[in-house]
């Protein structure tokens, strides 16, 4: 199933290229200092690591694949409204456990 191929290269990838922080997240970080920007973006990846798989790889292909709902539907046979519901839940998710990681 194309689904299931397109898992398995975005899997490669992220073994194979750097990490990049998705540009929804990366741009309200405002953080000078490099070192500071990579902590940042190891926790944005665990946090999306911690999300619900359909919701995660609803966020990944709306946020960095940057694809549209109809897209997105014709990719992984879900419909438009239940997609928008889990990047909305993901980002919901994602404040969450944000919020969490930087209080402590």
């Amino acid at each position: 199933m194309l689904v299931n191929r397109c898992r398995t290269l975005g899997t490669r990838r992220g073994r194979h290229e750097s990490r990049r922080a998705p540009p929804a997240l990366a741009h309200g970080i405002g953080v000078a200092h490099p070192a500071e920007r990579d902590m940042h973006r190891e926790e944005i990846h665990r946090g999306l690591a911690r999300l619900v798989t359909e919701q995660r790889e609803a966020f990944l292909l709306k946020y960095v694949e940057e694809l549209s709902y109809e897209e997105m539907a014709g990719l992984t046979g879900a419909g438009e409204s239940a997609l928008k519901m889990r990047v909305k839940r993901a980002c919901e998710r994602l404040r969450e456990l944000l919020s969490e990681s930087y209080a402590t």
